[in-house]
């Protein structure tokens, strides 16, 4: 199916996006929200002027991703047990793939509503959840206003606080970006919190911010790991599951 020509580029589609709303329903998948892109963009097209519409910082995280998206779709779902993260050798086409199983729901969420909007003709480019910190998809998941990036680098969703797994669908697909299922966060939801912070057990975490080789040191080290069965092992989750759901709500 051919994609619909829009006469504005950046223009939202209200009809387009209540069709695929329903789909996330009838699929029961957990959409956080949709970010606004476009806007970005529109601000950052060549020749504008003055200077502050080139491209922004929050535009530049999209780059790369081979498409000029419009909206980025937020889909995951939220995480009430640890051991959903536990880590198992996934076979595929090229080789075991280590994953949990909450990074293969969150995939399956995101696939199936690729396919969705693929066939309505429009591009998409799938960015995969992440179980350890990653500052540039927190920020990235942070432009829905649907939560912040931690003092842990991870994106906090609202009451949910690191407590999920979350991947990205970026489209060139006139979405409307807003509120469906969980409200724009604009509170520190740190607010000066320590948790994850003195959780770390190997200094992975400071002030300073994220050392992603030490973290994965630490990990992968099987001194440090609880093996469940033959094949699924138990890897340092400490900087989410401190993470206090209860003082967050609190603060909201």
């Amino acid at each position: 199916m051919a994609a619909t020509k829009y006469p504005h580029p950046w223009i939202q589609d209200q009809a387009l996006t209540d069709r695929l709303l329903k789909l996330v329903d009838d699929e029961d998948w957990d959409l956080f929200g949709i970010a606004d892109v476009g806007p970005l963009n529109e601000k950052a097209r060549p020749g504008r002027r003055p200077k502050d519409l080139w491209p922004t910082e929050e535009k530049s995280l999209f780059d790369g991703y081979g498409i000029e998206p419009h909206a980025a779709i937020l889909l995951g779902q939220t995480i009430a047990e640890p051991f959903l993260f536990a880590e198992q050798a996934a076979p595929g086409n090229r080789g075991d793939r280590i994953s949990s199983c909450a990074e293969l729901i969150t995939l399956g969420y995101l696939m199936g509503f690729r396919e969705k909007i693929e066939f309505q003709g429009f591009k998409t480019a799938l960015i995969s959840p992440s179980p350890l910190p990653d500052t540039k998809l927190s920020r990235m998941l942070a432009t829905s206003r649907k939560g912040v990036v931690g003092r842990s680098q991870r994106f906090l969703a609202g009451e949910y606080g690191a407590w999920h797994t979350i991947g990205l669908l970026l489209t060139d697909a006139p979405l409307m970006g807003g509120d469906y299922r969980y409200p724009d966060v604009t509170t520190d939801l740190c607010d000066g919190c320590r948790a994850c912070l003195d959780a770390c057990p190997c200094g992975a975490l400071t002030e300073d911010g994220y050392d992603a080789d030490r973290c994965h040191e630490y990990r992968d080290n099987p001194d440090n790991q609880e093996r469940a069965s033959t094949h699924t092992v138990m890897k340092c989750m400490r900087c989410m599951t401190a993470c206090d759901k209860k003082r967050i709500k609190d603060l909201l």
